[in-house]
């Protein structure tokens, strides 16, 4: 698992942007021409410039899909508190904290191309790479407890680059800060997401210019986490995701 992933508790949550369909939200930012609204072109054949999963092969999926999960009190309770299920082409993900327990409990599926065979980089990212998605639901029944300004709960949808970028997807609560290279995004559920990938990295420089020519794309993740309580939850605290597909295509002129 990459260093990225290692999450510490009392991270200030940073100003969530929004990708795409900004109206109405504060302090968003309208990515313009970065949304792309049309899918036309040829796509190229090269692998490995095409992934497609739309979770209609079980948990596996079209491709090596780790799913990560720990949920076990100190006191030594444990229960199924996550859950992981297909249903209809869609991926369940449930991660549950019950009543009276401390313990932080996380649901991960992530695939990492950096470790798909000895030399590969990653998925290769180029100023043609197509980003589609669509989550259905990504919601918790209640906030565990935080200081001000932090948080103990989390979930989102992960891209994370060999050059140290990132790019978080998520809804207004449930982001964490990552790093200084990382861009946050919020997303309509239940609608198809379709973004230019280089586009939605292109805030974090200056000069668009100083953007690499190419990148690698070295893990896809779904993360839910809940953090430890110094007390015991007076409710049980539940994160849920559906995550319909994620596609990423690379469409020449």
């Amino acid at each position: 698992m990459k260093k990225q992933w290692i999450i510490r508790t009392g991270i200030v949550v940073m100003t969530v942007v929004f990708c795409i369909y900004t109206a109405g939200v504060g302090m968003a930012r309208d990515c313009g021409d970065r949304v792309v609204s049309t899918m036309s072109g040829n796509y190229k054949s090269l692998p490995p410039l095409n992934f497609v999963e739309e979770w209609d092969n079980g948990l596996i999926g079209n491709y090596p899909w780790v799913h990560h999960t720990s949920c076990t009190d100190p006191s030594g309770g444990t229960g199924e508190n996550v859950i992981e299920d297909i249903g209809d082409g869609i991926l369940f993900k449930d991660n549950i904290r019950y009543i009276a327990q401390t313990t932080a409990c996380v649901n991960e599926s992530f695939i990492d191309f950096s470790s798909w065979a000895p030399g590969i980089t990653g998925m290769w990212i180029d100023k043609d790479t197509i980003l589609q998605f669509k989550i259905d639901d990504l919601t918790i029944n209640e906030f565990p407890p935080a200081p001000p300004e932090q948080t103990t709960a989390f979930q989102y949808m992960l891209l994370d680059f060999n050059n140290g970028l990132n790019i978080e997807f998520s809804q207004d609560g449930h982001f964490v800060y990552i790093n200084p290279t990382t861009m946050y995004y919020a997303f309509p559920l239940g609608q198809e997401s379709e973004c230019n990938i280089y586009s939605l990295l292109e805030p974090l420089y200056a000069d668009p210019d100083d953007m690499p020519e190419t990148m690698y794309l070295e893990i896809i993740g779904f993360i839910q986490q809940l953090l430890d309580l110094e007390e015991p939850s007076t409710v049980e605290h539940h994160q849920h995701m559906e995550t319909d597909y994620i596609r990423i295509l690379n469409i020449s002129d």
